[in-house]
């Protein structure tokens, strides 16, 4: 529409001119002073001067509607470019605003408190992990039974279950939005005596120890830090007996059945709790779910099979304490 209104302009001189020339009289056109040779030629130009008349009457009629027709057009025209300016100043808001916005919202990316390592689970930690836990002692039991020298002893393992300290340790790194993966163990023994006479007596030695391969998700909420995880892996019960007098103990390295062990895969279930006392101190504590599948049972030094497999949990409440920026 720009354009029809820079060619109107050249239009309406021409037809301004036009209607100049048609306000003259031509009905006043002197034919009466033109000298001619002859009449025919009279003749033709009066008739020429005729043509002219009617072609400046049909202009003079048509002037107006072309005028109007033209002036509808600069309406037109005026009306697409104030159309065009409302479109410009409207884009030129919207870029100043989103201008405005990005600028905004580059600023606060710096003024905002900056997450920590620790909140976004970043970096790594390590220590103790120590607990007291429930070992299922039935599968020693059955061994007992077995043996006719032990059989007749009273050995103090009244329940099924028998309470264990299990010290260890763990450590782990973060790999971002809180997952950390490492590994952990731990392990403990208990010593259970009988007397076998006024002078002698035979004791029990059990130990306990597993690890594996250990994955964490932990909640940060400002010094709290909420964990729950497992652990992958192996461990076994080795259950040692020793007899002497007194003081005096010593393993009765001529028989076989003196010691044995049982192997078992782990699978443990735990959370946990830490407080985050400095950047690189943390303190807490947790429950730990470990399971036992020992599908060969116990056997002893000599590889000879005692029992049959067994399966078995060693519920447990253990104590962390890690140093690192995530606890």
């Amino acid at each position: 529409m720009v354009t029809r209104a820079r060619l109107a302009s050249p239009a309406l001189i021409v037809l301004v001119a036009i209607k100049c020339l048609i306000a003259q009289d031509t009905d006043s056109v002197p034919t009466n002073n033109i000298v001619v040779d002859s009449a025919a030629e009279t003749e033709r130009l009066r008739a020429e001067i005729e043509r002219l008349r009617r072609e400046a009457r049909t202009l003079r009629a048509a002037l107006p509607d072309t005028a109007a027709e033209m002036e509808r057009g600069l309406v037109d025209t005026v009306g697409d470019e104030k159309h065009l300016r409302d479109e410009i100043e409207a884009y030129r808001d919207t870029v100043v605003h989103l201008t405005r916005e990005g600028v905004s919202a580059f600023l606060s990316s710096f003024s905002g408190k900056r997450r920590s390592a620790r909140e976004r689970g970043y970096g790594g930690g390590g220590g103790l992990h120590t607990g007291i836990f429930a070992v299922n002692l039935n599968p020693v039991k059955e061994v007992i039974a077995m043996e006719k020298d032990l059989r007749t002893l009273d050995f103090p393992i009244h329940g099924r279950y028998e309470s264990f300290l299990l010290t260890g340790g763990l450590g782990y790194g973060g790999i971002g939005n809180g997952i950390r993966i490492g590994g952990g163990g731990r392990s403990g023994s208990r010593s259970f005596t009988a007397r076998v006479n006024d002078t002698t007596t035979t004791s029990l030695d059990i130990e306990v120890g597993y690890g594996g391969f250990m994955a964490e998700k932990c909640f940060v909420r400002d010094r709290l830090n909420i964990i729950a995880g497992g652990m992958f892996g192996g461990g076994s019960i080795k259950v040692q007996r020793v007899f002497g007098a007194g003081i005096w103990h010593e393993i009765d390295t001529n028989d076989d059945a003196a010691e044995i062990q049982a192997g078992f895969m782990l699978l443990e279930a735990h959370g946990a709790v830490t407080w985050t006392l400095r950047s690189w101190f943390h303190v807490g504590g947790g429950i730990s779910l470990p399971f036992f599948f020992a599908p060969a049972g116990f056997s002893n030094t000599a590889g000879t099979s005692i029992t049959g497999g067994f399966t078995s949990v060693g519920p447990g409440l253990h104590l962390r304490i890690v140093f690192g920026n995530i606890g």
